[in-house]
């Protein structure tokens, strides 16, 4: 059986884009997943010193996106680090033990 990945442009938002590819493709209704996030719901545009910043959202994506998943019924748990190797250990343990890791955003 061949699984082909529909792209839906600029529909979603990266954060759901990459939760899709976590549970491959079996969210269902993308537009409304992409809603419960809160995401859409306001783009707030800020002077950056080197306006490296196309659009950013009104609201933390990170936090929408949390709570998103969780209301969708799958088990979210957030971890922040500051170093790569700290990152990279973590990434390393959970991987070995076969759990499903979505990384971002790396600043």
């Amino acid at each position: 059986m061949v699984m082909i990945a529909e792209f839906l442009g600029n529909q979603i938002c990266c954060g759901s884009y990459a939760f899709l590819n976590l549970v491959g493709g079996s969210l269902g209704d993308i537009d409304l997943f992409e809603i419960s996030t809160s995401v859409p719901f306001g783009i707030l545009h800020k002077r950056y010193p080197k306006f490296d910043h196309l659009l950013t959202p009104f609201c933390d994506p990170n936090r929408g996106l949390d709570k998103a998943i969780s209301a969708w019924g799958y088990q979210v748990e957030h971890q922040s680090f500051i170093s790569a190797d700290e990152t990279v250990r973590f990434l390393s343990r959970e991987l070995m033990r076969g759990e499903s890791v979505m990384v971002g955003p790396v600043d």
